[in-house]
């Protein structure tokens, strides 16, 4: 069968002959720009029968498998036919050349050192790990996506929040859809690529394979998974709205001025690729802005009113640059801080019914978009005496 296993190392492991064997074949095909289905078919059968030496080998044949099935269909069966393999195939098949030889699995599965909780609902998804939980609204892309896709996101963005605590473990992550559970225990599904791809993201690219975590998922009734559910049903959107970009490059233009990072933000509402977010959350850099120096990099800041005192409080202490967004409310005890700190006359934004937004709601309209003033500012905490 061509497998090694080892009664002390209780791994089990592919033979140097079946290593070489496949090594072959696979470099052959790279070098031909055309092989014939027939050849590509047979590579694939020597990859799936190494799967159980092979950890993450499950992720890395179905762009071969696409290939082949779209190209028989095409020559209507003949698999003498040559064909193309994409450049996602090409990866996949230089990914084997470089794990065959050191690749392995485990005779038995490691006890679980972690378990997570994660759901989706049709407006957001909800994660759980220990005591600390979190979860956020969908794009208005994903929010039009099917329940399988939405649940698979959901556990890949659980998994993302709280990589940290998972590098190195055995982790179990309890899901409440039995397609997700498949797919991920599967590491993959050649009957959807929109879902394969999220199960790859899960299984590889910076997650599992990179942060060595061995993952497996499991089913949990519905009603057992009240708090990933609560969270993923959070229908406050209050701490969502941003400011409308299209107002924001304006103000950047006339300032002169790019901001790097944005540092009160989420996956959904973020000006910037980089953000720091209030809670975790699957793409931010940092949680909670008020733990980290600001002084590192130039900001944009739009933060709740409730905390436009301390935000410009830490502006101050950290001697920090960018670009703050308050509203014009001159009666208020945080204005006269605000005003030392200015390194040019505010840009002003008059009430306008897209000043505001929502990026998965773009017809919802602000409360206070009749009446709201706001000004971006451009401040430097060393101009405060």
């Amino acid at each position: 069968m061509g497998f090694q296993i080892s009664s002390v190392t209780m791994k089990i492991t592919l033979t140097r002959e079946k290593i070489a064997n496949i090594t072959t074949r696979i470099t052959k095909l790279l070098a031909s720009p055309t092989p014939t289905i027939r050849e590509v078919a047979q590579v694939v059968g020597y990859l799936v029968s190494s799967f159980p030496a092979i950890r993450y080998g499950e992720c890395h044949y179905r762009a071969i498998e696409h290939d082949k099935i779209i190209a028989l269909k095409t020559a209507k069966g003949n698999f003498d036919s040559q064909m193309h393999l994409s450049p996602r195939a090409v990866r996949e098949l230089n990914w084997w050349l470089e794990n065959l030889p050191n690749s392995f699995t485990l005779i038995e599965t490691p006890p679980v050192d972690i378990c997570l909780h994660s759901d989706a609902s049709l407006s957001g998804w909800g994660g759980v790990m220990t005591t600390m939980s979190t979860g956020g609204h969908w794009t208005e892309y994903e929010a039009q996506q099917h329940i399988n896709y939405l649940e698979l996101m959901a556990a890949f963005f659980t998994l993302k929040c709280f990589i940290d605590s998972l590098v190195g473990k055995q982790a179990k992550i309890m899901i409440d859809n039995t397609t997700a559970v498949s797919v991920i225990n599967n590491k993959g599904t050649s009957h959807n690529n929109q879902c394969n791809d999220v199960a790859c993201d899960v299984a590889c690219d910076n997650l599992c394979e990179e942060n060595s975590i061995w993952l497996t998922a499991a089913y949990i009734p519905g009603k057992d998974n009240i708090i990933a559910d609560r969270e993923s049903r959070n229908k406050n959107v209050d701490t969502e709205w941003m400011l409308n970009s299209r107002f924001l490059k304006l103000a950047l233009k006339h300032f002169n001025f790019l901001p790097c990072i944005d540092l009160f933000a989420s996956r959904v509402n973020k000006q910037f690729n980089t953000y720091v977010s209030y809670k975790p959350d699957p793409y931010a850099k940092h949680i909670d802005a008020f733990t980290i120096p600001w002084s590192t990099e130039d900001f944009y800041c739009f933060p709740p009113f409730s905390c436009i005192t301390r935000v410009i409080r830490k502006i101050i202490q950290d001697q920090a640059r960018g670009i703050l967004v308050v509203p014009d409310w001159p009666t208020q005890t945080w204005y006269p801080m605000l005003l030392p700190i200015l390194e040019q006359p505010p840009y002003h934004l008059p009430p306008s019914a897209d000043l505001l937004i929502i990026p998965a709601q773009a017809n919802l309209q602000h409360p206070l978009h009749a009446k709201m003033n706001l000004l971006i500012c451009l401040v430097s905490g060393k101009n405060y005496k």
